[in-house]
């Protein structure tokens, strides 16, 4: 039984294989180990200031770069095996092609959320294969 304080982890109740799946990621890209670190490395450290800027772009009614900075995410993630996030950006992506700077902000925390799940799972399977190393 958990306390009703006790704070709830970010991937409650979500799929572990949606948010992030170490096993598909290096079946799509035939276990390279190091294109695979490297492509998780540049994405995470891209995503980080997409998810400021895309916010900043619609605001300041830049649509064309906050769809593609968006698409960009959805794809990426896709392809790195993060679905949830992926599907996320899929949807910040539809809120830019719209031009509905309330979704975009809205869906910040959400995306925030998704990809903090995604780093905390991808941190977890970097340090698990560290330790077999």
């Amino acid at each position: 039984m958990t306390d009703a304080n006790s704070p709830v982890p970010l991937d409650a109740g979500k799929n572990p294989a949606r948010i992030f799946s170490i096993e598909r990621l290096f079946e799509n890209f035939m276990g390279n180990t190091t294109l695979v670190k490297s492509l998780l490395v540049r994405f995470m450290e891209r995503t980080e200031h997409q998810l400021t800027d895309i916010p900043l772009l619609a605001e300041q009614g830049d649509w064309e770069t906050a769809t593609r900075e968006a698409h960009t995410i959805k794809g990426s993630a896709r392809s790195l095996s993060a679905l949830d996030l992926g599907d996320t950006a899929a949807r910040w992506e539809e809120a830019c092609k719209t031009g509905d700077t309330l979704a975009v902000w809205a869906l910040v925390p959400e995306m925030t959320e998704a990809f903090g799940r995604f780093k905390a799972a991808v941190n977890r399977c970097l340090a698990d294969e560290e330790d077999q190393a």
